[in-house]
């Protein structure tokens, strides 16, 4: 099960933010990332546990235009149909995840 955290209107220091990945580490052994966004100050943290797309399905995802970031912890059920649906009305993916049908779904 993946850890995440999310912070918005705080300037962490990175000190807090290597805090936040040692309390989550049991949660997601296999990586972590970060996304920090200007002000408003937007954090948004995951630690992974590999189980779909274990080559390029690290979080945060960003979509195509830069306009979304999301942090997922679960499995899409039938996300090859969702994808490939997706796919025929243009958009991209940049992974195998499952997790990025999700930003997708969001903006259509």
């Amino acid at each position: 099960m993946c850890g995440i955290f999310g912070a918005i209107g705080r300037n962490l220091p990175e000190s807090a933010l290597e805090s936040v990945f040692e309390v989550l580490r049991h949660r997601g052994p296999d990586g972590r990332g970060v996304y920090v966004d200007a002000p408003p100050q937007v954090i948004l943290a995951h630690t992974r546990l590999a189980v779909i797309d274990l080559e390029t399905g690290a979080q945060p995802l960003e979509s195509e235009d830069g306009n979304l970031v999301v942090v997922v912890n679960g499995e899409i059920y039938q996300f090859e149909r969702i994808r490939s649906s997706l796919e025929s009305k243009g958009y991209r993916f940049r992974t195998k995840s499952d997790s990025e049908v999700i930003l997708y779904l969001y903006q259509k």
